[in-house]
């Protein structure tokens, strides 16, 4: 679980923070939980993701239909909320707690 990791970094920094995570989660086979306000960038990489807003779930699915969505992402982005979002990795694709680890 990584909280904030992209708070205070230049652009370029944080793009090339998220490709070695989703290396990382490639080549070890483990999930990353990514706790993140930089929700755009994030969900670039992630293919899972939870919104929270005030302790509760308001979206909890994939980030591409999310970002296929721009009225709902507008909407979650302006919440004041948290984004978790999970870069699964291939080579365990249960361990993200998808529809067939439910």
């Amino acid at each position: 679980m990584l909280d904030e990791p992209l708070e205070g970094l230049a652009p370029l920094i944080r793009k090339e923070l998220l490709k070695a995570f989703t290396l990382m989660s490639e080549e070890s086979g483990t999930t990353i939980v990514l706790v993140e306000q930089q929700v755009r960038e994030a969900l670039e990489y992630a293919g899972r993701v939870l919104v929270m807003e005030r302790g509760l779930s308001v979206y909890d699915g994939q980030s591409t239909d999310l970002l296929a969505n721009p009225s709902s992402l507008e909407r979650l982005v302006g919440c004041r909320g948290a984004l978790v979002a999970t870069q699964q990795s291939k080579k365990n694709p249960l361990a993200a707690g998808g529809p067939a680890a439910k």
